[in-house]
């Protein structure tokens, strides 16, 4: 179960045992993941709504040509949260989810995971695609031991 960060931005996680954990994010923050060009950033910077997942947003805020909006798929225990946002200076979009398990984020797994495990905390990272609009962008998953992956999201802006 993911409870948040810690003061240093590392995610922090229930275990197993009841205890808590803190676990670092190389890719927390690190640029610009999903950079939008041509038609997709004009309809994209003009967006009142959207839906992911089929989904309408809890929230919606367009602002100056960028905007931000978060989403709730099903219902509390088995909720999804998606939250994503478009920069109306650098044409960057990022998003985060979780299921209060597991977490995903635009961007490619690179060095997110570490490199060697400890055997009774098995965090795994997988590259998945996503959707905006019909184009496909690479995120990737976090898996901390419990519970399956988070479910990559198809936006679409209008």
């Amino acid at each position: 179960m993911i409870l948040g960060r810690t003061p240093a931005g590392a995610i922090k996680i229930k275990t197993g045992d009841g205890g808590l954990r803190a676990v670092e994010c190389a890719c927390c923050g690190c640029g610009c993941d999903t950079a939008i060009s041509g038609d997709l950033l004009q309809t994209m910077r003009n967006a009142t709504t959207g839906t992911c997942n089929g989904a309408s947003p809890t929230t919606f805020t367009a602002s100056g040509g960028g905007f931000s909006a978060v989403f709730q798929i099903g219902e509390f225990p088995d909720a999804t949260f998606y939250t994503c946002a478009l920069s109306a200076n650098t044409n960057c979009f990022i998003f985060g989810g979780d299921n209060f398990m597991n977490t995903i984020a635009s961007g490619p797994a690179g060095s997110c995971c570490p490199p060697d495990p400890s055997p009774e905390f098995p965090i795994t990272c997988a590259d998945v695609t996503y959707t905006i609009n019909g184009d496909e962008f690479t995120a990737h998953t976090e898996n901390f031991g419990f519970g399956p992956d988070v479910t990559p999201p198809t936006f679409v802006f209008s």
